[in-house]
């Protein structure tokens, strides 16, 4: 970030916290939804119970719906009725989209049903809700775009945050409720590990079990491990939104258990800064306090707006030490402190990025402070160790205040991040899709890059897990303070 000059008719009347070159976010413009607002692949789930010889009788239903823009629909997937398994499905159909978002969409399967569903638009057709309208089924899901269109063992790689609901059909042809949580975690090449719980009619028990997973090139795969209740598990997969989810459904006869898996990508234990700034009369300052009983071994890592290690020059406030380096690792005593400074030349250009701490031993926790040389000006922001699904930003962009936002994707793989603006009084304003690479960073003003917040106060929120975010309000007075992020 740099401050910049903002000329009105009469002067200069504000210096602005504002993006390098200000650029926009990708896709930033918001459109009205229409048919053609949906083309792409969907990884779709659906769950519920239908009415079948009389009796009503669990469902599910996984797989990929691919919509071209004008209407029609095509897909493959895998269905369970009842423990009855329909594998390789293929499904042919239609959907409308109106202008608010709201839809409705036909499907035929292979298998001789068509179903029917109302449909509701988000993100930018990023994400659809569906609920069946046919008489005789209770049956509901969600469907979020795959963004990656070729997909290998490396697609999934890292550990994932996963539900697994449904029933299991007993020898008295009686379903029983059976659920599974936990997390699965990948190596990229294969091989996967579970741990969580089981509750089985009530019944809990633990989850420690390893298996194997494969993948397809159109993102679909399966994956499989021993249960220690209901045995080998086979399970079909869907890869959806560049590999930070995937959805699954069994395909074991007599089960009927889908879910989803939201990845927990690699945010650092330690925590991860948003934004940071070195250069350009920018410094930004950390400081690591080891509160934990031992020592502890931590690594300060820094990544660039395109997602590469950035190396910074670096100061040691207390040891005098100054280093060039990507990467700084470091020994932090109980007890003890360490401040790190960027140190850049006082006409150096200016490196935006981001910062990610990962610490072994002891209790590390900090915050960076950022300060701007030319009027002494600083903020504190604390460094990030959550890893919500969403976080909610407050903007005001009125009476001459104004609002910057930083983002950061603290995964290994690319993301497509959906932002949602809405104004103080919870109606939406608009959105955009921000995409960056693995690791990437951007910040842009709020106002200048949207203009639909500008004399607007309200919040935005990003809807993707593995990100670390930042708000920066400027006032009128050239003075900036940050805008701490809340999780949703």
């Amino acid at each position: 970030m740099r401050f910049l000059p903002w000329r009105t008719p009469a002067s200069v009347c504000a210096v602005l916290l504002a993006a390098v070159s200000m650029g926009k976010a990708q896709n930033g413009a918001t459109q009205p939804c229409a048919t053609a607002t949906l083309s792409g692949s969907y990884g779709y789930l659906l769950q519920g119970d239908l009415v079948s010889q009389g009796s009503l009788e669990p469902y599910a239903d996984m797989g990929i719906l691919t919509t071209d823009g004008k209407g029609n629909l095509t897909g493959t997937g895998t269905e369970s009725l009842a423990g009855q398994i329909y594998s390789a499905t293929t499904i042919s159909g239609s959907y409308i989209v109106n202008s608010d978002c709201t839809g409705s969409a036909s499907l035929t399967y292979s298998t001789g049903a068509t179903f029917h569903y109302n449909v509701v638009v988000q993100n930018n057709g990023h994400d659809l809700k569906f609920l069946q309208n046919d008489n005789g089924s209770i049956v509901s899901g969600s469907a979020r775009l795959q963004q990656e269109t070729n997909c290998v063992l490396g697609s999934l790689d890292g550990s994932y945050a996963f539900t697994i609901s449904g029933s299991f059909i007993d020898s008295t042809g009686s379903a029983n409720p059976y659920l599974e949580s936990g997390t699965i975690t990948f190596n990229g090449s294969g091989s996967i590990s579970v741990t969580g719980g089981i509750s089985e009619v009530g019944t809990l028990t633990s989850l420690n079990a390893s298996g194997s997973y494969a993948t397809h090139s159109n993102c679909t795969g399966t994956l499989s491990f021993t249960d220690p209740v209901l045995g080998a598990l086979h399970m079909n997969l869907a890869v959806v939104n560049g590999g930070q989810e995937f959805r699954v459904i069994d395909s074991d006869t007599g089960l009927i258990l889908s879910g989803i898996a939201t990845a927990l990508g690699n945010l650092a234990p330690g925590g991860t800064m948003a934004h940071l700034a070195s250069g350009g009369g920018w410094v930004t300052t950390f400081t690591l306090t080891n509160s934990g009983s031992t020592a502890a071994s931590i690594t300060l890592s820094f990544f660039g707006d395109d997602g590469n290690p950035v190396s910074l020059p670096l100061t040691l406030p207390d040891s005098g030490n100054n280093s060039n380096t990507e990467a700084l690792t470091e020994t932090i005593e109980s007890g003890a402190t360490l401040v790190v400074a960027t140190n850049a030349p006082n006409k150096a250009a200016l490196v935006t990025g981001s910062a990610e701490l990962s610490s072994q031993g002891g209790n590390v926790s900090g915050f960076a402070v950022f300060h701007y040389n030319p009027n002494t000006q600083e903020a504190v922001v604390p460094l990030e160790t959550r890893n919500a699904s969403a976080y909610v930003l407050a903007f005001d962009n009125t009476k001459g205040l104004t609002t910057g936002l930083a983002l950061a994707n603290v995964s290994g793989q690319p993301a497509k991040v959906p932002m949602i603006v809405r104004d103080d009084k919870g109606d939406q304003l608009g959105t955009a899709t921000i995409t960056l690479p693995a690791h990437g960073h951007t910040s842009f003003l709020l106002a200048a890059s949207y203009g639909f917040a500008q004399n607007k106060r309200g919040t935005v929120e990003f809807d993707a897990p593995s990100i670390s975010v930042l708000g920066i309000r400027s006032g009128p007075a050239l003075t900036f303070t940050t805008i701490p992020a809340l999780v949703k």
